[in-house]
């Protein structure tokens, strides 16, 4: 059964790449012939799409700072509570409720078992480690909730979202500028490399 539903799944990823990618190549193909015939229209419709975003007015929420630490500790016994009887219950499910023999059976068939069980394993330890670190913190907020001073000292930093996107608001013209001055020149070598990548993945796709 699970190699059927294997075989199943690969084939709709298979016919699925194809029609992507023959879609965008046939894309391409005209694009390119509408380079070598009427270039003109696609420097307009270059022109009407490619229209410039700024990310300073999107990412301007990000850029406010909001300052929870005197509600935090006005009701960290509240705040340590959750945190401690939620940790502490994933810390007991995996430690001695989660059976991780029945998603080894459930796998047992497919080609990927080992590393299904690999990547399973791995996730529970890193869910035991992270869940017994929270309760520590949990128990922290509600006995000493001064002794987070420190480690709130050092995670409070402020990372500008603005200068990491800089770069994608940098406008790049070059490809444009090369299109425009030999647009049946790119127009004829998209032609060709579309007809070859569709001759290749038609080859693909029939074997």
């Amino acid at each position: 059964m699970n190699t059927n539903s294997d075989e199943m799944i690969m084939a709709f990823i298979e016919e699925l790449s194809f029609l992507v990618g023959l879609s965008l190549l046939v894309l391409a193909f005209v694009v390119g012939l509408l380079l070598l015939v009427r270039p003109a229209l696609i420097v307009r419709l270059n022109t009407r799409l490619g229209k410039r975003f700024s990310m300073r007015h999107g990412t301007k929420f990000l850029e406010v700072p909001k300052n929870i630490d005197r509600l935090f500790y006005r009701h960290h016994i509240i705040m340590g509570v959750i945190i401690s009887l939620t940790s502490a219950y994933v810390l007991y499910y995996f430690s001695l409720v989660y059976d991780p023999t029945l998603i080894a059976e459930y796998s047992r068939g497919s080609a990927n078992a080992l590393a299904i069980d690999i990547l399973i394993n791995t996730l529970r330890v890193l869910m035991l480690i992270c869940s017994a670190v929270i309760l520590g913190l949990g128990i922290a907020i509600v006995f000493r909730p001064s002794q987070l001073k420190r480690v709130e000292l050092w995670a409070n930093r402020w990372i500008s979202t603005r200068q990491i996107s800089r770069p994608l608001s940098t406008e790049k013209d070059q490809l444009n500028q090369l299109v425009y001055k030999y647009p049946h020149f790119i127009g004829l070598i998209i032609i060709l490399f579309s007809l070859y990548a569709g001759s290749r993945l038609f080859f693909l796709y029939t074997q």
